[in-house]
């Protein structure tokens, strides 16, 4: 199990939509919130049976069942009391509406005493009372099929009332009912809905007689027979039902403790313990020599009969019905073997092993406790902040921060060397690629971890802990062995500074103020001008003139304060702590716009994107940033070198263009006005309307200077055009467009992060496009499903996956697989083109681009059209 710990977007969207299962158990059932969640029923893992069901009429008459409880919702065929209802329950029950086509949802409301809701008619919770909403009359329900009924304690009984096992399920052992076997169970009854038929029906189905083939249809009949009744259980999967049973006691015990988290952990727990017997199951089915593979050499060989062995005749279909099943197994095999108990190979994925194991050898409640927290921290969900805090403090924190920087300060390895010596340095160099892949695993580790840190402590806290993390990382460059691995781990050390250093810029986006009084000085100065044009407006000119008056005090003030945050920045005294609080307080001025554009010249130079780097050298020679140019000419010679420290030669031309920037980083003609002047030119006379796309104009963004507020849809317009000029080559539109798209990043709906791990900024993110388009986005506690619904028309992803599926669950090829970044996914510019109508515009020297709507385009390339 490869286990990484998922990051969650803590940016805050207005058409952000996701359904929340503990809104359910805490009877918040409303239609808003379940009218969100029609999950397409792709992952159905059983046939409907009916014979499995009784109505809701039958059920409800019988009474020796036991009643159905207020507060339960029924979803499919399964009514759930809400106090009971766990991820794997919900997960069935969709299913289970998808396979029954019972996709309406009701609710036994304990506010109208026991009254049932139809939740599509639901608003709100006052709809739930005794005098409002639309009540359901039984008589709507009794012709409903009912498979499983769970109470409040997380009993789950049939539709007899008999207590089964919420993990068994469908039965993992009933291969008759698996979908994978659904070929074959089409050969021998006739239709994969059919139940099985005795050998006399088989016969009879294909008319054996008639085709005087009974013989041979005898035998294939006792093949299959052989097949279904199969022995797929053994020692293994024998102990992975004696640990269920031990969970369900547990999840049982807790839910009548009213500790709802313990239990939703014993049962996630549950999960991964019912997805390793189940892979067992396929392997059994699908391996060399398994149950398949018997079948198809046994209808592949002879049969007795009275005149002597026959070889058998199965038949094509037949044939194709094994290779398929086969096939359908060894895919749900790797499914659920990747869901399974697995100790993984990261140290987070380790602990979590460990103390999963403890659950299941003790059953004590400390140790579900801890499992807790780490299934939280794993999925970024919090749900007790300081007990979750204390486990990333100890034992996480430690132990991945020591590994990543033991693997930082080791030097080439020792396998290096020898190779080395024996075979050469090119022999050895992809070694050193694989010490450097491992590293840079450790650092992936590592900052999820501090972002889990992070996330579960107040602002003033986080931003402590983040500048101490800096103040740790800079201390390792000292440390790193002077040799042929040296410029690797600087690379590795160089990405984690600027992680630090984005996720402290993003806290103080939060919360300006913890950067120092520099932003209150500049919201007063904010304040004091729209006094004075007040002011004006009422002809008040004395007033103006007193007000004029504490303006230039006040911009005295805080060119004082700039004046000192630079002296602590250029001071070679000053403590790393200290310039980077500076750095903050400065917040979105040229220091920050160049330290970000040195991050983004490292990140690219370790990846080999010496174009990129060439142009980051260039902006910030247009900027004036000559010691970051320097820091970057430093790296681009220590790369040069080859194991011996000698000269390559391979990036002498970057070495040259970095000079060449540093000269003109001291001569820099700065023409941003011009820019800016056409901005103001273009968009600034719109602020106060609204335009015509709906998308809304508020007048939001202030470009400084003279320039007047823009609409969020005419920000989004200016930075899509500058970045068109910046990636054309005009690097003051380069480096305007990259200052501006920092500077709105957590603000502007239009901006998202690219996905850049295959170094291709092709990427439009689905939660952008739900931001700016009348598509609303929808996603799931699942973060592998994503759904988009709008302009009567809606598309399901599904992570990793080159189709989706549409609102008439008709699947959609895509050019590209999706992928997920921080639980969000992307698709591919292609198929947002073509489906959303939005275009990615990436913004020139950074990760960040620009969601462009047929709106925004169509401005962006006139702005774009006047400058070039």
């Amino acid at each position: 199990m490869s286990e990484q710990i998922v990051r969650r977007s803590t940016k805050y969207r207005t058409k952000k939509f996701k359904f929340n299962k503990g809104l359910l158990a805490l009877a918040l059932v409303t239609a808003l919130v379940i009218g969100c969640l029609t999950v397409p029923g792709l992952y159905s893992k059983a046939v409907f049976d009916k014979s499995k069901c009784r109505t809701y009429q039958e059920y409800t008459s019988d009474t020796n069942m036991p009643p159905i409880e207020d507060a339960s919702v029924f979803i499919g065929t399964y009514i759930i009391h809400i106090n009971a209802l766990t991820d794997k329950l919900y997960q069935d029950a969709v299913e289970s509406a998808t396979d029954s086509s019972q996709q309406t949802r009701f609710y036994k409301s304990e506010l109208a005493e026991g009254g049932w809701r139809n939740l599509s008619d639901t608003t709100g919770l006052p709809d739930l009372g005794p005098d409002s909403g639309v009540a359901v009359d039984e008589t709507t329900l009794n012709p409903l099929y009912i498979s499983y009924v769970v109470s409040a304690d997380g009993t789950m009984r049939d539709a007899w009332g008999n207590v089964v096992n919420a993990f068994d399920n469908p039965d993992p052992y009933d291969l008759w009912s698996l979908t994978e076997l659904r070929s074959l169970r089409t050969e021998m009854a006739g239709d994969e809905q059919a139940p099985r038929p005795s050998e006399a029906e088989y016969l009879t189905r294909v008319k054996s007689v008639e085709r005087d083939t009974v013989a041979n249809d005898k035998f294939i009949y006792r093949c299959l027979s052989e097949l279904f009744d199969y022995k797929v259980k053994n020692e293994f999967t024998d102990l992975c039902d004696s640990q269920l049973a031990d969970i369900v006691s547990m999840k049982t015990r807790f839910t009548n403790e009213n500790k709802k988290d313990l239990a939703d952990t014993v049962d996630q727990l549950g999960t991964k313990i019912d997805a390793a017997r189940r892979a067992e199951v396929f392997k059994i089915l699908s391996e060399k020599g398994g149950a398949i593979d018997q079948l198809e050499e046994k209808v592949g060989g002879t049969y007795a009969t009275d005149d002597g062995p026959k070889s058998a005749n199965p038949g094509m279909s037949f044939t194709a019905a094994i290779t398929s099943s086969r096939d359908a197994c060894n895919t749900s095999y790797g499914n659920q073997s990747s869901k399974s108990l697995q100790e993984g190979t990261t140290l987070f994925s380790k602990y979590e092993y460990e103390y999963a194991l403890s659950v299941l050898d003790k059953k004590e409640e400390a140790d579900v406790i801890t499992l807790c927290d780490l299934y939280c921290i794993e999925s970024g969900e919090i749900k007790d902040a300081q007990r979750e805090l204390a486990t990333v403090q100890d034992p996480l924190l430690p132990e991945v921060e020591t590994q990543w920087r033991a693997g930082a300060e080791a030097g080439a390895s020792s396998k290096y060397q020898n190779t080395k010596n024996s075979q050469g340095v090119m022999a050895a160099q992809s070694l050193l690629t694989e010490q450097m892949s491992t590293l840079e695993g450790y650092r992936a580790e590592l900052e999820d971890i501090i972002t889990a840190h992070k996330d579960r402590q107040s602002l003033s806290d986080a931003l402590d802990f983040v500048l101490a993390r800096m103040e740790w990382t800079n201390e390792i460059y000292s440390n790193v062995v002077n040799d042929a691995f040296k410029e690797m781990a600087n690379e590795s050390i160089d990405l984690h500074m600027a992680f630090l250093r984005q996720v402290a810029e993003d806290i103080v986006s939060q919360d300006p103020s913890l950067a120092g009084k520099l932003k209150a000085l500049l919201e007063k100065l904010a304040e004091l001008n729209s006094q004075k044009q007040k002011a004006l407006d009422n002809n008040d000119l004395k007033n103006a003139r007193m007000i004029d008056a504490e303006i230039d005090a006040l911009n005295k003030q805080i060119e004082e304060e700039k004046g000192k945050l630079n002296n602590i920045i250029n001071s070679d005294n000053a403590s790393l702590r200290d310039k980077e609080m500076a750095k903050l307080a400065l917040g979105n001025g040229e220091d920050k716009l160049k330290q970000q554009l040195l991050d983004k010249g490292l990140q690219n130079l370790a990846d080999g994107n010496n174009n990129i780097v060439k142009n980051v050298m260039g902006a910030l020679g247009a900027i004036g940033g000559t010691e970051e140019l320097k820091t970057l000419k430093k790296r681009i010679a220590d790369k040069n070198k080859d194991a011996n420290g000698k000269n390559t030669g391979e990036l002498s031309g970057l070495l040259s263009d970095a000079k060449q920037a540093i000269k003109d980083s001291k001569q820099t003609d700065n023409t941003e006005d011009n820019l800016k002047d056409g901005i103001n030119d273009m968009f600034g006379d719109s602020s106060d309307a609204s335009d015509s796309s709906g998308e809304g104009s508020n007048g939001a963004f202030g470009l400084g200077d003279d320039l007047d507020g823009l609409s969020s849809a005419d920000m989004g317009a200016a930075i899509a055009g500058l970045s068109m000029l910046g990636n054309d080559g005009n690097k003051t539109a380069a480096a305007l467009a990259n200052k501006f798209a920092t500077m709105y990043m957590n603000k502007l709906e239009y901006l998202y992060r690219q996905y850049t791990k295959d170094k291709k900024p092709e990427y439009v993110s689905l939660e952008t496009i739900g931001f700016v388009t009348d598509f609303r986005y929808v996603y799931y506690d699942d973060p592998d499903i994503t759904s988009m619904s709008g302009n009567g028309v809606s598309y399901s992803f599904k992570n990793n996956s080159d189709e989706a599926t549409d609102t008439k669950k008709e699947k959609i090829s895509l050019t590209k697989s999706t992928v997920r970044l921080s639980g969000i996914i992307y698709v591919a510019e292609a198929d947002t083109s073509s489906l959303f109508e939005c275009e990615s515009e990436p913004v020139p020297n950074s990760n960040i681009a620009v969601c462009m709507t047929p709106t925004v385009k169509e401005k962006a390339l006139e702005f774009y059209n006047t400058y070039k």
